[in-house]
């Protein structure tokens, strides 16, 4: 599945074609929690490897998903640049699992009082 609003940024990456596909395949059931509209997602996603410091020969992956009404974002290391797209796909989608939660539990809440409220009315 092409991803129509995805710009990725690679830093000492070398197999960019490849690592662009695992990333479209792996994060493109992601946009099923944004569905509604879905010419309005724009992905930023990031793939570098780390070559000083504790986390050298290292790869990270970070990823922000802008929609109409809410921003998402997730950074990610791993050993390999497939881990990397792998837990970041996790993250983010406990994130926008989480946030549909809220939101569902909002709404019910509010039917709750609403419910209340007719029934003291009468």
């Amino acid at each position: 599945m092409v991803m129509k609003n995805l710009k990725v940024h690679f830093t000492d990456i070398m197999d960019e074609v490849d690592a662009q596909a695992y990333a479209e395949k792996k994060l493109s059931p992601l946009e099923k929690f944004v569905k509604k509209d879905p010419e309005s997602i724009k992905w930023n996603l990031r793939l570098s490897r780390n070559e000083t410091g504790a986390t050298a020969h290292s790869f990270t992956a970070d990823a922000t998903l802008r929609t109409s009404k809410k921003n998402f974002g997730a950074t990610a290391e791993g050993e390999s640049l497939y881990a990397a797209i792998d837990e970041l796909k996790d993250e983010l989608q406990k994130k926008m699992t989480r946030h549909k939660g809220k939101r569902i539990a909002l709404l019910k809440r509010g039917g709750r009082e609403m419910k209340r409220l007719l029934r003291r009315g009468k």
